[in-house]
């Protein structure tokens, strides 16, 4: 969650032309961060090549990038139906790697106008830009705030679903960016006596819970004291929310920083339940530090019955011999006798000398009566 950068693309969702039935569709902010040229214009042909298919777009106005209106780019996809001659889109598209292809884009995301959701979308993104523009970031975060507010007031469908989305995505930060009145803002939404599509519900009440988890998190995981730690951790379990533990699992892999994510796993050992296990056991499998899946396997310890498991194969397949030696110490811990093999096979292949002294430990413990 690095500076405001801009704050509207913390959240790197693919690509998309969908609208709010889709819950994994792009904000208009996260279009426009990734996007290096957006811009308005028609589509003057299309040619579809072996596996590639071009579109001819001249632009009428750009809103980002280095063209110039009424120049021609070509815009490359790999799906045939994308475009058709005669469109008039708005579009975010992505440089080509090859800095010799000037004039040639990649597809990220195309909205055709000309109807109420694309032209919601192109005023949303004005105001977007309008905000981009102001030099001072504590002015510009505080008028991106303003901008969602009033979009969360906003009657039309896809402003109000864009500001949530963004509010989601806001309500992580910390220090906090969103304040009582768009929270009330939010819960508003829930009061409307007209029905709501689901992944609107959804957000709108993961906003809310995400809001309260932040500051929770932050001093959970900002604690240099384990006292201080573990009634942050408290106070996390008494969020009684079914989508606390989405947010936590989601966060988790998130997550940039090794040592918060190992802090995280604790917290998600912690309060245990199917969906931080399965969290858990993910980071074991497939984190890149070791720090990491050495905390989500002690973690898993307390929350998982089955954790005996996921340490086998940690023991056998893990390429960290400090993660492997943990690995056998809990499986000690858990008095699992079906790691008296592995270990003996450990022991045979000699292994460094902090493993072997691990391995024997936890051997030892195992057999004795």
């Amino acid at each position: 969650m690095r500076g405001l950068g801009l704050v509207l693309a913390l959240v790197a969702a693919p690509a998309s032309a969908g609208g709010p039935d889709e819950e994994t569709a792009s904000t208009t902010g996260e279009e426009l961060a990734r996007a290096t040229l957006v811009g308005v214009g028609a589509v003057e042909s299309v040619r579809s090549l072996q596996t590639v298919t071009v579109a001819h777009v001249r632009l009428e106005e750009v809103l980002k990038g280095d063209e110039k209106p009424g120049a021609t780019v070509l815009v490359l996809t790999s799906d045939p139906r994308r475009y058709r001659a005669g469109e008039k889109l708005l579009l975010f598209l992505g440089a080509l790697s090859d800095p010799g292809l000037s004039g040639r884009y990649r597809d990220l995301a195309r909205h055709a106008l000309g109807n109420p959701e694309g032209d919601e979308r192109l005023e949303v993104l004005r105001g977007y830009l309008r905000v981009q523009a102001i030099p001072d970031e504590a002015a510009r975060l505080e008028a991106l705030r303003a901008m969602l507010l009033s979009n969360l007031r906003d009657g039309r469908e896809w402003t109000r679903w864009n500001a949530v989305r963004e509010c989601f995505v806001l309500a992580a930060r910390d220090p906090p960016v969103l304040r009582a009145e768009d929270l009330a803002a939010l819960r508003a939404l829930l009061a409307q006596p007209v029905p709501m599509k689901k992944s609107l519900r959804w957000h709108v009440l993961a906003t809310l819970t995400r809001a309260t988890l932040a500051p929770l998190l932050a001093r959970a995981l900002g604690a240099a004291e384990p006292g201080d730690r573990a009634r942050a951790v408290t106070e996390i379990a008494a969020v009684a929310d079914p989508r606390r533990d989405d947010l936590l699992a989601q966060r988790l892999a998130a997550e940039d920083d090794a040592g918060r994510r190992a802090r995280l796993a604790e917290i998600c050992g912690a309060l245990g339940g199917d969906l931080l296990r399965g969290a858990l056991r993910a980071r074991l499998r497939e984190d890149g530090e070791p720090a990491v899946r050495t905390a989500a396997a002690l973690a898993l310890t307390w929350c998982d019955p089955s954790a005996g498991d996921a340490l086998l194969q940690t023991l056998r397949e893990d390429r960290s011999a400090a993660v492997r030696a943990m690995a056998a110490l809990l499986l000690a811990r858990l008095r699992d006798r079906r790691a008296v093999g592995p270990l003996r096979s450990l022991l045979a292949s000699r292994p460094a000398l902090p493993l072997a002294i691990a391995a024997g430990t936890a051997l030892e413990r195992l057999e004795a009566p």
